[in-house]
């Protein structure tokens, strides 16, 4: 996904800055894996029209907790209380992933 000017891509361009602070993978199809104080943050990049583009992330803050009415409170509470994104529990039948899921826009400027 090039910009308007055929300068580097949005996910190439976040690439560069997150890796002068954390590890930072490329993979296909516009999207980075990048780790984070031990944790894993995969983002896409998105052209949801001409001139508009996003990224998409989505963070495991913890995998493989047991599912508890507690974790069920907490992760609703800690939903409710952030300013930035979603976070959800994704249930696998005994265990629990806890992620983040954000998305912000990153219109293009021109320089």
């Amino acid at each position: 996904m090039a910009d308007v000017d055929d300068g580097p891509s949005l996910i190439a361009r976040t690439a560069a800055v997150l890796s002068t602070q954390m590890s930072v993978q490329p993979g296909e199809d516009d999207s980075l894996t990048v780790y984070h104080q031990g944790t894993v943050v995969s983002i896409r990049a998105l052209a949801l029209a001409p001139g508009l583009e996003v990224l998409s992330l989505t963070q495991v803050l913890a995998w493989d907790l047991p599912v508890t009415e507690q974790l069920r409170n907490d992760v609703e509470a800690a939903s409710s209380a952030s300013n930035f994104g979603t976070i959800k529990l994704a249930v696998n039948e005994v265990t629990a992933d806890v992620l983040l899921h954000y998305t912000l826009s990153c219109q293009h400027t021109q320089r």
